[in-house]
């Protein structure tokens, strides 16, 4: 490939968009880092990208209505665990890429299905919200959406897993599921 690439004097590499990963975890599965005798510092201060993202949608109007997986078209996830607005749009746009979530990873599935689609949650509880009813399970919230009334939503999972997984983590996947 690379020596018919260098025959038709194409370029052989270049930069074309950065994909950033998003946390998708539920409450109680936020990942924090502790120092010893500065637990509860650590409680305090760490934050993943939708832990941020919650508070930036209390705080600013406009992001209440970008889906997650857009947010990095218009702010950064800066160093100290803040969302922060671009000033101007980049040369080379970052997109925002939630993980493959293994089905039998029930919650976190069911959230990752709600996430696609809610666009201006401001806590977990919010997004367990549907038509002013609290559900106890992200599950029980997406069969109230009818997220996953037919088998349409597998058939969009089996999709995206072969678009991001390499042939080794799919055949993983697949024999799983």
């Amino acid at each position: 490939m690379e020596a018919a690439l260098r025959l038709y004097e194409l370029p052989i590499c270049g930069r074309s968009h950065s994909v950033e990963r998003l946390a998708v975890r539920t409450k109680n599965q936020q990942k924090i880092v502790f120092e010893e005798n500065k637990d509860i510092q650590a409680l305090n201060k760490y934050k993943t990208t939708l832990t941020a993202r919650f508070d930036l949608n209390k705080k600013d109007e406009f992001t209440r209505k970008v889906k997650y997986s857009n947010i990095l078209k218009y702010y950064d996830f800066n160093k100290d665990k803040i969302w922060v607005r671009r000033i101007r749009t980049q040369r080379y746009p970052t997109i925002g890429r939630l993980g493959v979530v293994h089905p039998k990873d029930s919650e976190r599935y069911h959230l990752k299905l709600i996430l696609n689609r809610i666009k201006c949650a401001a806590s977990f509880e919010d997004l367990r919200t549907y038509k002013r009813h609290t559900y106890d399970t992200y599950r029980d919230t997406t069969i109230a959406m009818e997220l996953v009334n037919n088998d349409m939503f597998i058939y969009k999972t089996f999709d995206e897993a072969c678009t991001i997984m390499m042939p080794f983590q799919l055949c993983d996947y697949l024999a799983t599921y």
